[in-house]
């Protein structure tokens, strides 16, 4: 794992390489602020969220622990005086935030010396950013193009098949954008996912348009024109208020259609309070938990199971095969077991990922990834290889969540109270 902070000018330090070396942190935790209304919950607001950051600072070659720490700092504080967030990386995610505090300890050796540093921050969420540009198509497909234009006064124009650009967002959340248009470009007129993005503006050759959908400045100043000699101008008021041009993109498998007679930089922020995670091999992460949970199982025993078939790995458990708890009574071990590092993957997916540090996943957090996924992440997978638990979500609303410790004595049975899937 790669923990490395990047100040707002752009200086890089790796936080888990020596001669910094991390240690237990909180930096995955969070926290909400609850919303009420007449002691009832009535939503959830983002607010500060301070953390701490562990470290010790070891003396490498010439340069002792002072000196390093005095460097490390340099690059914190670069952002304080600039009053601009730095970013905390855990491996791609990134938190933006400011390291505003300093405790130090056995600094009296230049050896090491022990630092823990405060973080805070006004966006509590991880971020990992996803980029597609897309490039002008060539002066031959530019004529099919405009052959294709409508003389009717439609709202927005109808690019050729040719013209439409394929994403897949990985995500389970709609997402933030900054959108770029570079000139020359006419009345942008841009469709992503059905949903028009409209400016009616001249971007001129050497010039580029600016369109961020992220809450960190005024709705009306995140549309902008980046002028040849670096002059920007706000053009919020030349958008077309009939369609919202900062409305955040879906998440899923997408078609981008415009005129392609102009190119584009696109970068979406998916945005998570979850953890953290790295897309891993499924059927490498299916195995693992086939080995440990299917272990035992005998033909025999399946065959004396009545009506059983695997369509599903989680049929191991409403057939009676291998003992679990049930319903809600799952949910209550799973959000008190140990997930310092956990796996997660789905039934009718090829997603598998691992997550480091899975503290905070709570079972209301896998049913919402459930609803945002749809049939795909309908039945999911979690378990911890060297706790040997599982906690699996269905797509049956009367069988399941099921939650699992496979132990010694844990071995498969056919229990009384069990009930077939339907």
């Amino acid at each position: 794992m790669i923990i490395k902070y990047v100040n707002s000018k752009g200086k890089e330090v790796n936080l888990n390489k020596g001669p910094y070396r991390m240690l237990i942190s909180d930096i995955l935790d969070y926290e909400w602020e609850v919303v009420k209304d007449d002691e009832t919950i009535s939503g959830f607001k983002r607010t500060l969220s301070q953390l701490k950051l562990n470290i010790d600072v070891l003396k490498k070659g010439e340069q002792n622990a002072r000196m390093l720490v005095n460097n490390l700092t340099d690059i914190f504080d670069i952002d304080i005086v600039n009053k601009m967030p730095g970013k905390l990386y855990v491996d791609d995610w990134y938190l933006p935030c400011y390291i505003y505090s300093s405790e130090k300890g056995r600094w009296e050796t230049a050896r090491i010396i022990s630092c823990t540093f405060g973080i805070i921050t006004d966006h509590p969420s991880w971020i990992c950013e996803q980029e597609i540009s897309i490039q002008p198509l060539d002066e031959s497909a530019k004529a099919v193009s405009l052959a294709k234009g409508y003389p009717y006064g439609y709202a927005y124009s109808y690019p050729i098949s040719q013209t439409a650009v394929r994403l897949t967002v990985d995500h389970y959340a709609d997402s933030d954008f900054q959108m770029i248009i570079y000139g020359p470009a006419t009345d942008i007129n841009i469709t992503i996912a059905g949903h028009p993005y409209i400016v009616h503006y001249q971007v001129e050759a050497g010039e580029y348009l600016t369109i961020d959908s992220r809450d960190t400045q005024p709705a009306d100043r995140r549309i902008f024109l980046t002028k040849n000699n670096g002059e920007k101008v706000n053009v919020f008021n030349y958008r077309d208020s009939q369609y919202s041009v900062l409305q955040k993109i879906p998440a899923g498998e997408l078609t981008i259609n415009y005129s392609r007679l102009y190119g584009i930089d696109l970068t979406l922020f998916l945005n998570s309070c979850g953890i953290p995670a790295a897309r891993i091999d499924k059927e490498g992460a299916v195995r693992a938990w086939r080995d440990l949970f299917r272990d035992g199982i005998t033909p025999e025993l399946k065959a004396q199971t009545q009506d059983y078939n695997e369509e599903f790995n989680w049929h191991i458990f409403s057939f009676g095969l291998v003992r679990a708890v049930e319903g809600h009574s799952a949910d209550v071990l799973f959000e008190k077991c140990r997930k310092d590092t956990v796996i997660l993957f789905f039934e009718n997916s090829d997603d598998a990922y691992s997550c480091e540090n899975a503290a905070r996943m709570t079972s209301d957090t896998l049913k919402s990834l459930g609803q945002y996924g749809g049939y795909s992440y309908a039945d999911m997978y979690i378990f911890h290889p060297a706790d040997r638990w599982t906690y699996v979500r269905t797509h049956e609303r009367s069988l399941g969540p099921y939650y699992c410790e496979k132990t010694k004595s844990n071995l498969p049975v056919i229990t009384q109270n069990s009930h077939n899937p339907r």
